[in-house]
């Protein structure tokens, strides 16, 4: 059984001129495992019948433009393209009151993105605020679930397309303060 990897630019699932051939990238069947030539071509050699999931070593925000499930019955022959996931990357910023002199970690808080089809993919803001996420094109609600904070927008819904996002995006958290009685 033998497949070829390709970068699918235009998602029409074709290998077409001016898409480039994923060399020496590894490549699983369940337990099986083989790397790509130069040509993005991959065998696999005396596999029994059977369901298993087919797996790219993929390369940060790229996936498979196919359904990973493989029934093998037959000597299989198949081209399969991955389409890059777009970088999406935004900033947690601290709203503070004048009388806020310690900065608040935000390190380790999860940031969602849900899809329109109800995927929820999530990222996690590090030491420098920051977070980001690998996403196929379409638009998105970005929030947070934390009850240690207030949001000035608490779900941002934003556009991703093949180009990117418009720039990198801020989340403005505040502190809750206690309520005194």
């Amino acid at each position: 059984m033998a497949f070829q990897f390709f970068e699918d630019k235009n998602f029409n699932g074709l290998l077409e001129s001016g898409e480039s051939v994923l060399a020496n990238e590894i490549v699983k069947l369940d337990n099986y495992v083989a790397i790509t030539d130069k040509n993005g071509k991959v065998v696999f050699q005396n596999v029994p019948e059977g369901t298993y999931i087919l797996k790219m070593n993929e390369s940060a925000g790229s996936r498979l433009m196919m359904d990973p499930v493989i029934m093998v019955h037959a000597n299989i022959n198949r081209k399969v393209g991955l389409v890059k996931n777009i970088r999406v990357s935004g900033k947690l910023t601290e709203i503070r009151q004048a009388y806020d002199v310690l900065e608040t970690d935000v390190t380790g808080i999860v940031v969602y993105a849900k899809s329109e089809d109800g995927s929820i993919y999530t990222a996690v803001v590090n030491q420098k605020n920051e977070f980001e996420f690998f996403l196929k094109d379409g638009k998105y609600n970005i929030y947070i679930e934390n009850d240690k904070y207030s949001y000035t927008q608490p779900t941002q819904t934003i556009q991703v397309t093949k180009k990117g996002t418009q720039k990198p995006w801020f989340l403005n958290i505040r502190r809750k303060t206690p309520l005194l009685r």
